[in-house]
């Protein structure tokens, strides 16, 4: 293999190669059928395999009589990907490059942009034939075929690509490619999305080893801008990478601190101009995760990650570790799996049982400074499993997590160094029998161990029988490999219960899942079919107001999580949301009014909204109540009985209020800090909330005393219907309502605080009759401007200042690349002619 040195054994190479010789001339049998049937197709036989193993684990996504929605664990594929792409459908209505977003939450950036690399406009062609065709059902339907072709196939053979790039045989490499592409990791995983994590690791080693090997650089920039896209998932991979580099470097025989300098400012100009090319989504995914309650908030884990005390129940985790080594599924399938935490929360460390059995075997083909070096590399991924505060420390303290990074780089570093070693077992046959008994002892006794920190009945006991065959039937055919009369048919022997293996795993991962069927599907929608969209279509088609919101007191998803994105799968305006990420000032208008614990990390994931709260639904223009009761306790809170459509009361806000309403009166937020959760949610209704830097800024704006204010705690209906008549008393009126753009007109007849229910984004850009007017956070959250008496035409937009800047970096970048790949092109075909005219 390139890149490694091996000490030279001159007189064993010519005893191997003259057995060869004489028994492929005596005996016909053993002709090694792989190099001579498969190998000229190799390419072809690893996508045909790739194909039949997809089909054998999945065929009932790939015939998609069942959809890749699941309704148990899992349920994000049903509570946030469903919605999300009717999402995308509704917008993409509206223009292509979309920048927010009111069916999120209250309202929140959601920027889109044009793809910058080939396989990106490929799938963007595809998908826009596809919905012009077939419109969400294509998107429903072909969900997994796509994911299936786009990550699967392509991570493949992005794999096998790597490994042939390093030098490995094509058996070695096709046997990688498929372990690595159906890990556990990939293959639970991508009922998680994570899928898209592997397909980003295969195409950033693919392009390193490219660089490293055969020094084509334009690679890794490809690869860089598909990590960017997350910036967390940025800096995992880029610290792999490191860590990768440095094993490859090293035990390539070099020693020259220079070179590694070198090499390692190739790979971050490199990833540089990935991250430039592509600046526009890292900068918005980075301001998303950085203006977030879970990092610039106060809903973080970083402080008691880095304090060392244990966020999640520890019991388990070991065991579970180890054992999801040997299969995903030994500890139970989806919902009903018992060990650690839940099905994809816990360790996803299977790559092929015969990874475990012949990774050892690597030390014994590697000169003693490799052995250093590789066992170095294994130890410092083995440390943190050992040491979570390691672990912890490497995710930032964002999390305790494995699925970022940990279940992909553990996983895949066994399985290189598997590959490598079964590479030059198959080139000496030279095996380490004693370390092989020694391997599988170890491997049985960790299976069949009395783990005393979970009951013994909870492991699959079919599955640690088929564990254990494997184990003794890969073990026997690595003592029969390395004989010559027998090594080709072994080793056919041996790719084929490889793939009989990755197909047995791959069908038990999804084989009890409880998945929406295609003909469910027809029917309920995923559950999202359940008459919310006729109630919301009838009341659009009775109601010209432009803008309102809609709550309801129910979830329509039919998974085993109550689904929190209703207003994106039905193309609504709500309140709710489910996002890792949702809007920081929208969460601390929440945890102001104490809908929402302060610092609570999952509550600022998954938020209600206001639905629990019929006061605040009015502050915040829901208009709308549905239920799936004729009486529900809304109608003791101001909303009237409207009508029924298919099994749904809709309900009418009696005291609703216009969207842009205006306040003659205001406090500072430490004035309403001290006031009761019930006074609050009144005082909204009464007076505007300015922050207390901003309060004598509004010196000017003539408003009632903050102690009469504070002091009137008393609440009726006739004091509701004033508190509402005065504030839509002047209010704006819309005449053209877009996600990113809202015009109308205004006249007030005093000074007052245009309040508008948006959180508060500096994003916002108001203009009153052309001119510029400065918005302000109010409200605990949201958008208000200080405005005086007068007629106004009302222009608020959605404009990042920094999008433009943003475009123009990647604009330039994008151009410089493709240049430097001209150039590079022109400058090897003068080489080349160079050369031809010397020999010449």
């Amino acid at each position: 293999m390139k890149n490694k040195k091996l000490p030279p054994k001159k007189k064993q190479v010519s005893r191997d190669n003259s057995t060869k010789h004489i028994s492929t001339q005596k005996n016909i049998a053993y002709t090694n059928y792989f190099e001579k049937y498969i190998a000229p197709y190799s390419t072809l036989f690893f996508i045909l395999v790739l194909v039949l193993i997809g089909f054998l684990a999945f065929g009932k996504f790939l015939s998609v009589n069942q959809l890749f929605f699941f309704k148990g664990i899992g349920s994000d594929s049903l509570n946030q990907d469903y919605p999300g792409i009717m999402h995308t459908i509704a917008l993409l209505e509206e223009t292509y490059l979309y920048k927010y977003s009111f069916y999120t939450g209250m309202g929140d950036a959601y920027i889109n942009s044009y793809p910058i690399e080939p396989v990106g406009w490929l799938r963007e062609i595809i998908t826009r034939i596809g919905i012009s065709f077939g419109a969400e059902n294509y998107l429903i339907y072909s969900r997994f075929p796509i994911i299936f072709i786009f990550y699967y196939l392509f991570s493949g053979l992005l794999f096998y690509g790597y490994f042939q790039t390093i030098d490995f045989s094509k058996y070695v490499s096709i046997i990688g490619a498929l372990a690595l592409t159906y890990s556990g990791y990939m293959v639970v995983g991508s009922s998680w999305d994570f899928y898209g994590h592997i397909f980003r690791a295969s195409l950033l080693l693919f392009s390193f080893e490219q660089f490293f090997v055969k020094k084509r650089w334009y690679f890794l920039p490809i690869a860089f801008i598909y990590l960017s896209g997350n910036p967390f998932i940025l800096y995992l991979y880029s610290f792999f990478l490191a860590i990768y580099a440095s094993l490859r470097y090293f035990s390539n025989d070099n020693t020259g601190i220079l070179g590694y300098i070198k090499l390692s400012g190739g790979l971050i100009l490199l990833g540089s101009i990935g991250v430039f090319m592509n600046f526009v989504d890292f900068s918005n995914s980075f301001q998303k995760m950085y203006n977030s309650p879970r990092v610039s908030g106060n809903a973080s884990y970083s402080n008691a990650l880095s304090s060392g005390l244990e966020i999640l129940d520890q019991a388990g985790l070991t065991a579970t570790m180890i054992l999801r080594f040997f299969s995903s599924d030994i500890l139970g399938t989806g919902s009903n799996f018992k060990g650690w935490f839940n099905y994809f929360e816990a360790p996803l460390f299977y790559v092929g049982l015969f990874s475990l059995i012949i990774f050892p075997q690597v030390f014994i083909h590697l000169n003693k400074r490799n052995k250093i070096i590789f066992g170095a590399y294994l130890s410092f991924w083995a440390l943190t499993l050992i040491f979570p505060y390691l672990r912890r420390a490497i995710l930032a303290f964002t999390g305790d997590y494995f699925r970022f990074g940990f279940d992909f780089f553990i996983p895949f570093s066994i399985l290189f160094m598997a590959a490598f070693a079964l590479n030059e077992i198959l080139k000496t046959n030279k095996i380490n029998k004693v370390l092989l008994l020694i391997t599988l002892s170890i491997l049985l006794l960790a299976l069949y161990y009395p783990y005393t920190s979970f009951p013994q009945w909870i492991i699959i006991k079919e599955i640690r029988f088929w564990v254990t065959f494997l184990l003794f039937a890969y073990s026997g055919l690595l003592w029969l490999i390395t004989i010559p009369k027998t090594k080709y048919f072994i080793q056919l022997v041996f790719l084929m219960l490889i793939i009989s293996e990755l197909s047995a795993f791959g069908f038990l991962s999804f084989q009890n899942r409880k998945s929406v069927s295609k003909a469910e599907y027809k029917i309920t929608k995923g559950g999202y079919g359940d008459g919310s969209v006729k109630a919301i279509n009838y009341l659009k088609s009775i109601d010209s107001i432009i803008f309102y919101r809609i709550e309801k007191d129910y979830y329509s998803g039919n998974a085993m999580h109550g689904s929190l994105n209703d207003g994106m799968a039905q193309k609504y305006y709500g309140t709710s949301s489910y996002s890792s990420f949702n809007q920081i000032n929208y969460v601390r208008f929440l945890e102001e009014t104490g809908i929402i614990e302060k610092g609570n990390e999952s509550q600022t994931r998954w938020i209600n909204g206001l639905r629990n709260s019929p006061l605040l639904l009015t502050f915040a223009n829901v208009k709308y109540y549905l239920s799936k009761s004729s009486e529900s306790p809304i109608k003791n809170f101001g909303f009237k009985h409207l009508s029924s459509v298919d099994s749904i009361h809709i309900y009418q806000n009696e005291y609703t209020l216009p969207f842009g309403y205006t306040y003659k009166k205001r406090i500072s937020l430490d004035e309403f800090s001290k006031l009761s959760s019930f006074h609050k949610q009144t005082m909204l209704l009464n007076a505007c909330v300015t922050e207390n830097e901003e309060f004598q800024r509004f010196s000017t704006y003539q408003a009632k005393d903050t102690a009469e204010l504070i002091s009137n705690n008393s609440f009726t209906f006739s004091l509701y219907k004033s508190f509402t008549d005065s504030l839509s008393k002047n209010h704006l009126n819309i005449s053209s309502f877009k996600q990113y753009q809202i015009k109308g007109d205004i006249e007030l007849d005093t000074t007052k605080i245009l309040f508008f229910t948006i959180p508060f984004d500096e994003g916002w850009k108001l203009k009153l009759n052309d001119k510029p007017v400065e918005l302000f956070r109010v409200n605990l959250g949201f958008t208000g401007a200080l405005v005086e008496k007068g007629k106004y035409d009302v222009n608020l937009a959605f404009e990042p200042d920094s999008l433009s800047i943003f475009n123009l970096i990647s604009f330039i970048t994008i151009g410089l690349f493709w240049i430097g790949i001209i150039i590079d092109i022109l400058y090897k075909r003068v080489k080349k002619r160079d050369a031809q005219k010397q020999l010449v």
